[in-house]
């Protein structure tokens, strides 16, 4: 479980600096100092990370990441246990950000914007095969 804890962390900041990338990289950039802007955007990048992803991942992630790990326990073959992990836990993160989406939001993402398409794949895929591949590193 303390492996998990640390997997939830590391995917929480790395997709909270994704996000602040993401909406930073579409907003004009009124300082041109490197300090200012780096200080910038690593202050930017731990709110994100502790108000909005972070309770997601540490709650929703970590238990579906172990329920998945019996799911694929259930099998003697690696290689079948590697195509239900790669399989599970993208649909999973696809599911959770529809949820999220409906529930918080009130309405799902315009998928005729291109940006919209971008930005929900960044939001929900990414974060599931980060953690998948983190976790996997960190279990060897």
């Amino acid at each position: 479980m303390k492996r998990k804890l640390l997997v939830a962390l590391f995917t929480s900041f790395n997709t909270g600096f994704i996000f602040v990338l993401l909406t930073e990289a579409s907003s004009s950039v009124n300082s041109t100092s490197v300090y200012n802007v780096l200080t910038d955007l690593l202050a930017a990048t731990i709110v994100v990370s502790i108000v909005y992803v972070a309770p997601v991942i540490f709650i929703i992630g970590i238990t579906l990441s172990v329920i998945i790990d019996k799911i694929a326990a259930f099998f003697n073959n690696s290689a079948i246990k590697n195509i239900i992990e790669i399989t599970l836990y993208p649909l999973l993160g696809i599911l959770i950000m529809f949820l999220l989406f409906t529930v918080v939001g009130g309405e799902l993402p315009d998928f005729k914007s291109r940006d919209s398409i971008i930005s929900f794949f960044w939001m929900s895929i990414y974060p599931s095969f980060f953690f998948l591949f983190v976790d996997k590193i960190l279990s060897k």
